[in-house]
């Protein structure tokens, strides 16, 4: 008996410690995906000349197949490196870029080949009915995005981050780490009788997603207020750097926004959902950040966006729009006023525009698409026109039409996020970015820079045509037409055949000019034919079993004659010599495959 209470104590510890664990719940989803890419072009006029002129070329290596160059790989040693006058960089003490170069995606030949996979998790603890604390996670790439290479001095200690797909055979011994799980976001939320709260860093999804998608990440603290169709949320951004790609952000460092905060709206009822927002960011440099240059910041965006779905007929709309206003909180220096420095004081704009119609007739859907972003605008003799122009600018000495002249009005390339484009297209935005001045220009001031080429200085139509053949069986095709919005936004021979901006390469430029005809310093020399080319995709959606699912897509994409004008080639002048600085007046079509199996869980 004396055993007796002392084994009611023992249940009652354990029971009590088996409620407080069963308090709690733990929930998982996912989504494993294999991917199969396959990227050719149909000729060996590449994007950056010929196959057969490379080839002509004593010591250089084969033309290869031109594409994004974000693992200093291919036809260059290293990704181009930017001009000093550029204001961002993707994240390295180098400021490499993202680029569209020659051997990109393949350094040898015309066709590319990548097999990778993921393994994405979405685990949810639930404390109780009113706190819940979330993550994504990636079983992933053991590649470092943007610097891989990097392995001692100062950049080794800049750790940026690794891929989200694991490529095949990037380990080669079964015991060998295959990949890594990287933590993408984790974040808690709080549900009060009166609204919502949450902290950390998640995805911002807001209005069709030209703007903010899935792939927009969002440090904030956030409170919701839902009143009947209304939802009211205010967020703020605590202690967040400049530059918000910069990964080596020092804690305590002299770069951080003073202020940085957001205002959201919706209404949603049974077919109309609308919704606004603006980001509201300050920035105050001083004498000790001298990357600030001594200079003050105002940064505003604006976002307004409408849905409309009645069962059958559907449209999306969304525009947003950029001021960024830069001061200088000192006096230029003697002599800068006249050099044009990136710090005097500059009015920065920027919009978009994103929206689609159609409709829902039996197992058809018919979707037409409009969109159309900012670029840069060349004619209006801003201060930063020798910045879109890649270094052109030698001082007082620079010659005609790129010197800057006193205007600080800029005019900036505002992106469309790939994800809102992704249904109509592969190749042409989403891969290329339409050329290197659509989407991965350093002053393109987007919220996103995940790998992906995204809409600007453009505006295009579309049309997509769904056939649901029966419930797990969707096929579809899309077409896409764009051209490029500024007619003063691109220069004759802006990018050099390596695929880098022709920063102060006077020379090149004369040369390319003499190849295309064209007197050079006369008058303002821009690109004649914006013309991007057009590309047509067809794809099919197949549920194969539950959980399990293929997705497949063939596109097409022909090269306009923009790139005529603003790309300098590889070609083989009429006497057999071999130039860097040659006119290709077309471009072979580039079309690819890529087909994904999914499962999820």
């Amino acid at each position: 008996m004396k055993k007796f209470p002392a084994l009611i104590v023992l249940v009652a510890i354990v029971g009590l410690a088996c409620s407080s664990a069963i308090a709690w719940e733990f929930r998982l989803t996912g989504e494993y995906e294999n991917r199969i890419r396959w990227f050719s072009r149909l000729g060996e006029n590449d994007l950056f000349g010929t196959v057969k002129a490379h080839e002509a070329s004593s010591g250089a290596r084969l033309v290869g197949f031109a594409g994004p160059n974000i693992y200093n790989t291919g036809a260059l040693p290293t990704v181009p490196m930017p001009t000093g006058n550029f204001t961002l960089n993707l994240g390295n003490a180098t400021g490499r870029q993202m680029l569209i170069t020659r051997g990109g995606f393949s350094s040898g030949g015309s066709d590319a080949l990548y097999n990778d996979s993921r393994l994405t998790l979405r685990p949810i603890i639930r404390v109780n009915q009113a706190v819940a604390v979330k993550s994504v996670l990636n079983i992933g790439g053991f590649r470092n995005k943007y610097n891989q290479n990097a392995a001692q001095g100062s950049e080794a200690l800049l750790i940026p981050p690794l891929e989200r797909y694991y490529v095949s055979q990037t380990s080669m011994n079964a015991t060998d780490t295959a990949a890594l799980i990287s933590v993408e976001q984790f974040w808690a939320t709080v549900k009060f009788p009166w609204g919502v709260f949450s902290m950390g860093a998640r995805s911002l999804p807001f209005g069709t997603g030209a703007t903010l998608g899935t792939n927009t990440r969002s440090d904030m603290f956030l409170l919701m207020v839902p009143y009947g169709p209304f939802k009211f949320s205010f967020g703020v951004w605590p202690a967040r750097s400049r530059l918000a790609e910069a990964w080596a952000t020092v804690p305590d460092g002299t770069q951080k926004n003073n202020l940085f905060q957001g205002y959201f709206f919706t209404y949603d009822d049974r077919l109309f959902n609308v919704g606004a927002a603006t980001i509201l960011r300050r920035y105050h440099g001083d004498a000790i950040n001298p990357y600030a240059s001594l200079q003050d910041e105002n940064t505003l965006i604006g976002l307004v966006y409408a849905k409309y779905f009645d069962g059958r007929f559907f449209a999306n709309a969304e525009y947003s729009w950029l001021t960024l206003d830069r001061y200088r909180s000192k006096a230029p220096l003697i002599g800068e006023d006249v050099l044009g420095t990136q710090s005097q004081t500059l009015y920065i704009e920027g919009y978009h525009f994103f929206g689609e119609v159609g409709a829902i007739v039996g197992p058809a859907k018919l979707s037409l698409m409009y969109a159309v972003a900012s670029g840069p605008v060349l004619n209006t003799r801003n201060r930063l026109r020798n910045v879109y122009a890649g270094g052109y600018f030698q001082g007082p000495n620079t010659p005609a039409p790129f010197n800057p002249g006193p205007n600080p009005k800029v005019y900036t390339p505002w992106v469309i996020n790939y994800q809102a484009l992704e249904p109509y297209e592969l190749l042409m935005f989403r891969t290329y970015a339409g050329g290197n001045n659509g989407g991965w220009n350093a002053l393109d001031f987007g919220l996103t820079a995940d790998d992906h080429g995204m809409m600007a200085d453009a505006y295009c139509f579309a049309g997509r045509l769904d056939c649901a053949l029966a419930s797990n069986l969707n096929l579809w095709g899309s077409y896409l037409w764009a051209h490029r919005l500024e007619r003063f936004g691109t220069y004759m021979g802006l990018y050099q055949s390596s695929g880098s901006l022709a920063a102060g390469s006077i020379p090149n430029l004369s040369s390319f000019y003499l190849a295309a005809g064209r007197p050079f310093g006369e008058g303002a020399d821009y690109v004649s034919n914006g013309f991007i080319g057009w590309e047509a995709d067809l794809g099919m959606d197949w549920k194969l079993l539950e959980g399990f699912t293929f997705k497949g897509r063939y596109a097409y994409w022909e090269p306009g004659d923009w790139f005529a004008e603003t790309y300098q080639s590889v070609v083989v002048e009429p006497g057999g010599s071999v130039t860097t600085t040659g006119v290709l007046e077309s471009r072979d079509a580039i079309h690819a495959l890529e087909a994904s199996f999914f499962i999820d869980f």
